[in-house]
């Protein structure tokens, strides 16, 4: 995942929680997100033969806690 921590701003963190790699922006807003994960399936390919699904979450709007936050996530992939 070196690749994907390449393609995002240092303030971004990537954090692999089995079987799940969550990515959390320090600064974003909704448009913003969108356009992240519209790229992110084209870097995800260059060294996966995995497929993907993405989920994102904003907070405070889609909660307040990684557990909210998370759920969220995970409902829209």
């Amino acid at each position: 995942m070196e690749l994907l921590r390449k393609n995002l701003h240092p303030t971004d963190t990537v954090l692999r929680i089995e079987p799940h790699w969550i990515v959390i922006f320090a600064a974003v807003d909704r448009k913003g997100l969108e356009a992240i994960v519209r790229r992110l399936p084209n870097i995800l390919e260059e060294t996966s033969r995995d497929s993907f699904d993405f989920g994102t979450a904003l907070c405070p709007r889609d909660g307040n806690d990684t557990n909210s936050l998370f759920s969220k996530a995970k409902a829209l992939s």
